[in-house]
């Protein structure tokens, strides 16, 4: 009897603390850090993206991302693993989708592309970090490694040796525009968002919204890209934004580390994807996801008053 009432002691005590620590968890306040700080990182190939790079640098720069790490992939050989068989898929000719922007931009020479990249940088100095990213396969080819570049990353930013200190760090490519749903006075920063979230969030899910591509719109703005899939396919290749300091292992669509994982809805936050080939009428909705208001700031932050400058470096 006295064995069955100390191990119902026992039972209790441990069901308290539990009890305990649930309560301790949930109650308190969502996270608190001074001046969220966030960056982003893509890996990218200076010729098919320098005539956007400006654009997608002023509209997150103005949802309130502070650095971008930008790591040039440009001397590419060999295909990534996730298209070793698409045929479409040339290295430093043809993306994976089958856009040509080599012969596409033929006319902006190497120098022409230096010079837009530079001035993108004294735009932003102390904001851009220009990384050449040219690491080798087995067989001595510069390869890809979306992956890898996503670990040194990661590595640089929590010893805090080399770039500054970034608390949540978002993964994406140029294609990708991220998407805050607008308050009443426009649309909100990122860092007032990830101040909104619960402390035990340690990373936020992405889903996107696909558009027609942004080379068959090179006399536009992407951000003014009308045409975007029906609903299909919200949430393949879903993206992230995470927390540093909680973060283990970095994958191109996957996250790994310690914390809760927040689900985001797409009406509240996601990205835009402007990867699609031309749309068929019955496949396409006319959606801009982007307040107007939004639109004409990031048209004035830009360097070319002229939606068709573009189309200058066109063959």
């Amino acid at each position: 009897m006295l064995f069955f009432s100390l191990h119902y002691f026992v039972f209790l005590f441990f069901l308290f603390l539990f009890w305990f620590l649930m309560i301790f968890w949930f109650s308190r306040e969502p996270i608190q850090e001074k001046n969220v700080i966030c960056g982003i990182h893509s890996v990218f190939i200076v010729k098919e993206n320098i005539l956007f790079l400006e654009e997608w640098i002023d509209h997150h720069w103005l949802l309130g991302f502070q650095y971008f790490f930008l790591y040039d992939n440009s001397k590419v050989q060999t295909k990534n693993y996730f298209n070793r068989n698409n045929p479409k898929l040339i290295p430093k000719k043809q993306n994976k989708h089958g856009i040509s922007y080599d012969k596409m931009f033929n006319h902006l020479s190497q120098e022409e592309q230096e010079e837009l990249l530079n001035k993108i940088c004294n735009k932003y100095q102390g904001h851009i970090f220009i990384y050449e990213w040219s690491k080798k396969d087995k067989d001595g080819k510069i390869g890809h490694f979306q992956d890898e570049a996503l670990d040194h990353i990661l590595s640089a930013l929590q010893k805090k040796e080399i770039f500054p200190n970034v608390h949540w760090l978002a993964c994406i490519d140029m294609d990708e525009y991220i998407y805050i749903h607008p308050s009443k006075d426009g649309m909100i920063s990122i860092s007032s968002f990830l101040h909104s979230l619960h402390w035990s969030y340690s990373n936020v899910l992405l889903s996107q919204i696909k558009y027609e591509s942004r080379f068959h719109h090179l006399d536009s703005f992407v951000v003014d890209i009308p045409y975007r899939q029906k609903s299909r396919g919200w949430f393949q290749d879903q993206k992230y934004i995470c927390r540093i300091k909680n973060s283990h292992k970095l994958w191109i669509h996957k996250w790994f580390g310690w914390g809760q994982q927040y689900i985001a809805p797409i009406q509240k936050i996601g990205y835009c994807h402007y990867n699609l080939p031309k749309l068929q009428q019955k496949e396409k909705k006319n959606t801009i996801l982007f307040p107007e208001i939004w639109r004409n700031q990031v048209k004035k932050m830009h360097s070319s008053s002229s939606t068709h400058w573009r189309l200058s470096y066109i063959s």
